[in-house]
């Protein structure tokens, strides 16, 4: 099974500072009375998730988010070829929201777009088919958007990404290659993960590549993923490549260093990543259930936390989780879809700590693709 990575964004896990009160006092001492102390407001949590459904079965596909469960439609297409995708979502310190993903033209080709508060910015002219992927904002409000152009000269798609709308191309279109999501630590160092030529997973460090399954791509594989701990260790998710069985493997990576997930008997991808406050680590995609003989099994929704597999899913119909996020009680949400039968259309699904949520009917197709916490 070639692998296809489903796409992450970053999660802000941000808390609203304690204000303490202040008391009054019955005493007539000139002695300042001492405030007990109080207990700080609980942080809001708004849960903001971002992807992509069809008002009808026959109509195309329209770029959503949701905040707290209420959708917002970014495009409104009903008729035609043309749909619109959603794949990565950022809030900043003011509210605004941020998405990525690509609107398809009246010629089918994908523009690489990102929305500010529902208002579309593109960032291709439509000549050639490009997508946005993954959206982050960093502490100066400047906007880095990630994906992939498409070379004119070679047809080979080439990383791209883009600052404030300013393309800078990080391969040179003689090989395929892709950004998948982007992440900026503390300090402001800008992190991108991806897939470089010959299926080599990849991350970038301000520009900088480090190859995680061997420049030549002789392992191969492809990275989907990226988080950074408070001590500035690198973890990055993704998938290797069995020479045994020809099928994917569940991979992430700490500081260059592989951990397989899965064994390789059947395909799975590790998607998403993201780390609690106690260090654990979360990982999120699909397992599929055994092949017979050619006949591959079903996707089965899984997460693993410090390696140990849930699986969301049974795998009766194909369901995948396609990121992930923590908020600051360490509730977990995962985010993607499942299907309401083996041949019905995609639903859009999220799971709060292992309990599932469904956001469209069955009758539609819909899945969510990216997910963001913020107290904004």
């Amino acid at each position: 099974m070639r692998f296809k990575a489903c796409l992450w964004v970053i999660a802000l896990l941000l808390v609203l500072p304690y204000c303490g009160c202040g008391g009054s006092s019955t005493t007539t001492t000139t002695t300042p009375p001492t405030t007990p102390p109080t207990t700080p407001p609980p942080a809001v949590t708004n849960v903001y998730m971002v992807g992509s459904v069809q008002a009808s079965n026959t109509t195309p596909f329209n770029a959503t988010y949701w905040k707290n469960g209420t959708p917002t439609n970014l495009t409104n297409l009903t008729t035609g070829t043309q749909s619109a995708y959603a794949f990565g979502i950022a809030v900043d310190s003011s509210s605004n929201v941020y998405v990525a993903g690509d609107v398809r033209n009246a010629s089918n080709v994908a523009v690489a777009t990102y929305w500010k508060n529902g208002t579309p910015t593109s960032l291709t002219n439509g000549s050639e088919w490009a997508t946005a992927s993954g959206i982050a904002i960093d502490n100066s409000g400047n906007v880095y958007v990630v994906g992939y152009t498409t070379s004119a000269t070679t047809n080979k798609t080439v990383a791209t990404y883009w600052e404030n709308g300013a393309a800078t191309n990080l391969t040179d279109g003689t090989a395929d290659a892709v950004l998948s999501g982007i992440t900026i630590d503390s300090s402001g160092n800008v992190y991108m993960e991806g897939t470089t030529g010959n299926s080599v997973a990849t991350y970038w460090k301000n520009g900088t590549p480090t190859y995680l399954t061997g420049a030549t791509g002789t392992k191969g594989g492809g990275a989907t993923a990226i988080a950074i701990d408070g001590s500035g260790d690198v973890y990055v998710t993704g998938v290797t490549f069995s020479a045994t069985t020809n099928w994917d493997i569940a991979t992430y990576w700490k500081n260059g260093t592989p951990t397989n997930l899965t064994d390789g008997t059947a395909s799975a991808v590790a998607n998403s990543i993201a780390l609690d406050s106690s260090g654990d680590v979360y990982i999120a995609g699909f397992t599929t259930v055994p092949p017979v003989g050619k006949v591959v099994g079903n996707q089965i929704a899984t997460y693993w936390k410090n390696g140990a597999a849930t699986n969301l899913t049974n795998g009766t119909a194909s369901a995948a989780v396609n990121s992930i996020a923590i908020d600051s009680n360490n509730d977990v949400y995962l985010v993607g879809y499942t299907s309401s039968s083996s041949t019905g259309p995609s639903v859009a699904t999220y799971w709060e700590n292992g309990t599932p949520t469904y956001l469209t009917s069955g009758t539609v197709g819909g899945s969510i693709n990216g997910i963001c916490i913020s107290s904004h």
